[in-house]
């Protein structure tokens, strides 16, 4: 396993087993067939890993982890003895640079982030951005709180922020409601950081696509 080269979701399962157990783990994501062409999202490649909390959980066992397969869901079965599981589901993220890409056809290829012509986002990346404000939105409050807002900024840009920073420079400066960042106010964000931080450009691909 080489966590290094895939993405591994923010959200892992731990899974309690007092008897031997088959398992069946299924890994879905959603589907744009019903959205317009230049908004629709590539499929991930998915797989999902297998971990066995040992010792109390001072040692950690890989199980199994299935192949990257560019499909819409993608189905485990395992039998497993009684014990505490951790399933972790994972995605290189390589469709999300294209339909055509390949390392060997075209290395630099990647989805457009922004329309220059027209000074706004382009439509597939103002639907991730949507889904990944979704999924940040854990109380479904149509709104992100400080804590929430504070472990996606310092997986993008690597940079701590205290609660008053989050105040002044992202509730003040972008669409919010109370003390929550609405989903206009985070494309709002990511639309300034794209055109003033032109350095991190590279870590959404790495960390969002």
């Amino acid at each position: 396993m080489e966590p290094q080269n895939s993405t591994i979701s923010r959200f892992y399962y731990e899974v309690q087993i007092e008897q031997p157990t088959k398992l069946f783990i299924n890994l879905h994501q959603d589907d744009d067939i019903y959205k317009e062409n230049d908004s629709r999202k590539q499929r991930m490649d998915l797989s999902i890993t297998i971990l066995k909390l040992e010792n109390s959980a001072d040692e950690i066992t890989h199980i199994e982890s299935t192949d990257f397969l560019l499909q819409q869901s993608i189905l485990m079965e395992k039998n497993l003895e009684a014990g505490t599981y951790i399933i972790l589901p994972r995605t290189t993220g390589c469709s999300c640079f294209g339909k055509e890409y390949s390392k060997e056809k075209n290395p630099n290829s990647r989805i457009n982030l922004y329309d220059k012509e027209k000074n706004k986002l382009t439509p597939v990346f103002i639907n991730i951005l949507k889904d990944i404000f979704n999924k940040l939105d854990m109380g479904m409050n149509k709104g992100l709180k400080f804590e929430e807002f504070k472990a996606f900024w310092k997986t993008i840009l690597e940079e701590d922020m205290s609660e008053d920073q989050f105040k002044k420079n992202i509730l003040n400066k972008y669409s919010s409601s109370s003390d929550l960042l609405t989903e206009k106010g985070f494309i709002q964000f990511f639309k300034e950081m794209l055109l003033t931080r032109g350095e991190v450009n590279s870590r959404i691909y790495n960390q969002i696509l």
